[in-house]
């Protein structure tokens, strides 16, 4: 018995191991930033965190998926997990960022190449060790696995996995999931290369064919020379002298013959002094000669120019030792008379319908090898605010960004082309001034509208320092054709917070002429009369083309109140309906079927918010209690606080008074329960 029993044990130990070893594989785990496009499978992603839904919007490649944070979410073979978020806002850009901690895992069979290398800048006919491991990572069993490694004629392989006739190593076979296969050939190099190595495994799996590639590593084999050419700068100007520097080393054992090396200038520079040994005239020098073994020859030029612009001198080397043969080139660019700092200006696409997504990258880099003080940056474009900065200080290659991110082409009727432009200035440690600037366009094509978008809002109630907005969206297609894969989300300014309903709306298909209509209530400044709610728009069109886009629509609160009060009404009508309709079924008694109708959206999101305040349509009870609830319920959703202690106590007293009334709702039969019931989002 008690066998049996360890056994049992032993056996349930050994498939707890089995579904360790057998998870899906984590393919990426890093934090990504809003709009910034990142790589996974060779498969272009871009995400955006929308911070009151708690979701983020994930795009791989054509595929788009929702994930709410703390969750996960598959798209084919691939789990999508946004583990964390963070929003945080940028002073310089003036805009809320977000970033989400993102970890992707891949279901099915996953087989990893590691291949290690003895020496990757070998002698000549020296041996170089190859060992490769295969190892299936994933959940399935690999089946079909092919490995190849190719390497050109020079290289001379052996190993029972070579191919001779193709002159690659090779291995056929298949791993169960957690398993490996390793094995090894060898490398012997014949003449002096330079040759970029990587290792191929293909497997099929679901009529698709896998592909998978080591590290790439660079084979260098060491030659008997060394050849070495410096600048004395990077920018200069008009009035420098600059000095370039050639120097030759024989590493080898046969005698290095040098037949020749050949500089060759840039038109319109002037030589001012060169070194004994070096012949030519113009723009064409040239030096011969011989070095035993060890020894090494330096010497150097110095040159003025008249001219501005970029400009690189280039040196040919021709050299002899023993039975081999070398040739080999040099270049050194420079800058006269131009800035180090270079602007960054791209718009990618450059031609977009409005709405449609664009690339925005706008800024400067410093491009020198000396830090630099920018005494001015401006920045301008007709699509943002106009800004500055002053004494930035930029280190070698380090990019300073005015933009940086994806961005919506406006909602226009008209093709209209925008602008970016980036400009400024330095002075360098001469005391020299000099300027830059780069400008991108946008061509922006008219809007085709797809979908049409109607709000319809009213103000439930006010309360201290707010107000409380039931807004309504309706979205309607406009088109001939069958939309699939909805999915909305609405952005509200920075201090807005949602308190019921849902600004995220998913649909599976919206036919012609169809309606789908979504509400939700949010706090907001009692002072706010405009502001602008962005609908940002996906979904799947005609022939599988990727809707996407971001429609801006203003709401006027002073402009739109009669609007507003037509439909504070409405709501109120159809609360009022309903409680006359079930005081008729009361009266008429449980003999009489009554039909039951389905209260209207605008009924449901009062109701909602009501439930924050004390719930509503409550079983019977006390004539003494349901007065009291009567009365408070009227003084919250119509009235301002009545004394200055009220007033002072503003967002607490809310939250409190709603916390407390949530309790009580909660208890009631027949009540709406916000966690249960409503998305509360913020």
């Amino acid at each position: 018995m008690k066998k049996n029993i360890i056994l049992t044990i032993l056996s349930i130990i050994v498939l707890i191991l089995i579904a360790a070893t057998c998870q899906a594989a984590v393919v990426y785990d890093d934090t990504v930033a809003d709009n910034t496009p990142f790589f996974i499978n060779s498969i272009k992603h871009i995400s955006k965190y929308y911070p009151a839904a708690e979701k983020a919007s994930i795009a791989a490649g054509d595929n788009r998926v929702l994930v709410a944070k703390g969750s996960c979410e598959t798209i084919g073979d691939m789990q999508y997990c946004v583990d964390d978020a963070t929003t945080g806002y940028d002073d310089e850009t003036g805009s809320s960022v977000s970033s989400i901690k993102l970890r992707v895992m891949e279901f099915g069979p996953e087989v990893q190449i590691s291949r290690s290398i003895s020496e990757d800048e070998p002698l000549l006919n020296e041996d170089v060790t190859v060992t490769v491991t295969l190892n299936n990572i994933g959940t399935e069993r690999a089946t079909g696995i092919t490995y190849e490694d190719k390497y050109p004629t020079e290289v001379k392989m052996q190993g029972s996995t070579v191919n001779r006739a193709i002159n690659a190593a090779e291995w056929s076979g298949s791993l169960d999931p957690g398993k490996s296969h390793t094995f090894s050939y060898t490398l012997k190099f014949e003449d002096f290369l330079k040759y970029k190595s990587k290792a191929k495994a293909s497997y099929p799996y679901k009529s698709k064919l896998k592909i998978v590639y080591s590290k790439e590593v660079e084979f260098n084999v060491a030659r008997t020379y060394e050849i070495n050419t410096t600048i004395s700068g990077r920018s200069f100007t008009n009035d420098d002298t600059i000095v370039y520097t050639v120097s030759v080393k024989n590493n080898g054992e046969e005698t290095l013959r040098v037949n020749p090396l050949m500089i060759n200038l840039p038109d319109g520079f002037t030589v001012t002094k060169r070194d004994v040994g070096i012949e030519g005239t113009g723009k064409q020098l040239t030096w011969k000669g011989e070095l035993s073994q060890g020894n090494s020859e330096s010497f150097e030029i110095k040159f003025k120019t008249t001219k501005k612009g970029e400009f690189q001198i280039k040196t040919d080397f021709a050299l002899t030792s023993g039975k081999f043969q070398f040739t080999d080139t040099t270049e050194e660019k420079f800058r006269v008379g131009i800035s180090e700092i270079e602007a960054i200006v791209k718009a990618e696409p450059a031609e977009v319908k409005a709405g449609g997504e664009v690339m925005v990258e706008v800024g400067v880099q410093n491009i020198g090898e000396s830090t630099i003080n920018v005494d001015a940056i401006d920045f301008v474009s007709d699509m943002d605010t106009r800004r500055g900065w002053r004494n930035e200080q930029l280190n070698p290659g380090k990019k300073f960004y005015a933009l940086n991110k994806i961005i919506y082409a406006p909602i226009i009727y008209e093709e209209k082309t925008y602008s970016w432009t980036i400009s400024g200035h330095y002075t360098s440690a001469g005391g020299k001034k000099f300027e830059f600037s780069g400008t991108a366009t946008l061509n922006v094509l008219p809007f085709e509208k797809v979908v049409d978008f109607d709000e319809k809002y009213f103000v439930v109630n006010e309360s201290g320092e707010y107000k409380y907005l039931n807004v309504t969206v309706m979205v309607t297609n406009v088109k001939d054709y069958t939309m699939k894969e909805l999915n909305i989300i609405d952005g509200l300014p920075k201090g807005f917070k949602m308190v019921a309903g849902s600004r995220d709306y998913e649909g599976d298909k919206l036919n012609p002429g169809a309606s789908a209509e979504y509400s939700y209530v949010f706090r907001m400044p009692k002072e706010t009369t405009k502001f602008e709610i962005k609908h940002t728009f996906n979904a799947v069109g005609n022939s599988d083309e990727k809707l996407i886009f971001e429609m801006p629509k203003e709401i006027d609160m002073v402009g739109d109140k009669a609007e507003m009060e037509e439909m504070k009404a409405e709501a109120q009508a159809e609360e009022k309906t309903a409680e006359e309709s079930a005081q008729e079924t009361e009266t008429a008694g449980p003999e009489t079927v009554t039909e039951e109708k389905k209260p209207g959206i605008f009924r449901r999101m009062w109701n909602w918010f009501k439930g924050l305040f004390g719930g509503k349509d409550k079983e019977e009870k006390p004539a003494e209690q349901t007065a009291q609830e009567t009365t408070t319920e009227k003084q919250v959703m119509e009235s301002e606080p009545t004394s200055p202690a009220e007033e002072a106590e503003g967002p607490a007293a809310e939250e409190k008074a709603a916390d407390t009334a949530e309790e009580e709702t909660a208890a009631d039969e027949g009540t709406v329960n916000l966690e249960d019931d409503i998305e509360v989002l913020g």
